[in-house]
């Protein structure tokens, strides 16, 4: 069996013949290896994986965590690890956020 996809959909646990009712298995889909290319095609999908590499790569995360400054409306988060870093700002009213980060020696925007 293939594992459930990021932004995957939602299912039923069927009364199958022989099926186990645990509830691992319910609202779980497993997808075919076609299943898999096609769901993969989806914009919120590559934004997800594009999260994700971003975040397994960049060498930021290997270290310090900050909280800076923030308020109800916003929230800003810094991870830092010597020249590298990677910030996320996020404004809960307008719904807008952006991640800025270092990328030999210049500061990057991340387009997801």
């Amino acid at each position: 069996m293939i594992r459930p996809c990021p932004a995957g959909v939602r299912e039923q646990l069927k009364d199958v013949k022989g099926s186990k009712k645990v509830g691992r298995n319910l609202n779980r889909h497993y997808y075919t290896e076609a299943e898999i290319k096609q769901e993969t095609a989806r914009p919120v999908v590559k934004a997800l994986l594009t999260l994700m590499r971003f975040r397994n790569n960049h060498p930021a995360f290997e270290r310090e965590f900050l909280l800076k400054e923030s308020n109800d409306n916003t929230l800003i988060i810094r991870r830092q690890y010597g020249d590298n870093y990677a910030e996320l700002s996020v404004d809960f009213i307008t719904k807008e956020w952006s991640i800025i980060y270092s990328e030999e020696n210049q500061e990057k925007s991340l387009v997801v």
